[in-house]
């Protein structure tokens, strides 16, 4: 599979992309770049290739929009800013335990710092 077809996949395994039945045609190039990013962290992180990093993210992606209720999915609604902040490195659990607002975003990212995931952004 080629590094295109899993960032349309992730894109689409995101909880707005299913909630929008988004479909690779209409991804924002936004949100493409954010995941290319989260892609070469993870590559730099693991020492693994973009092929492995992609499909790692794909799989987190996946489990977080499996477990996550949907009347959760508030907390996770902007694809680009979810890679972004490396939130796909969180746990379910973490979600359920957001108390929303303004500072969702930041609270996400409070958390994946807390959990070591993130040195320095």
């Amino acid at each position: 599979m080629e590094a295109s077809d899993l960032i349309a996949r992730i894109i689409c395994s995101h909880p707005f992309g299913i909630k929008r039945n988004l479909q690779p045609a209409e991804i924002s190039p936004l949100d493409c770049h954010a995941v290319i990013d989260a892609a070469l962290a993870e590559m730099k992180r693991s020492g693994s290739g973009e092929i492995p990093a992609l499909e790692m993210i794909l799989e987190r992606t996946r489990l977080i929009a499996d477990q996550v209720p949907r009347h959760r999915w508030r907390f996770i609604r902007n694809p680009a800013q979810f890679y972004r902040n490396f939130d796909y490195r969180l746990d379910p659990e973490d979600f359920m335990d957001m108390k929303g607002g303004r500072d969702a975003e930041s609270e996400a990212l409070a958390i994946v710092r807390r959990a070591g995931h993130v040195a320095a952004l």
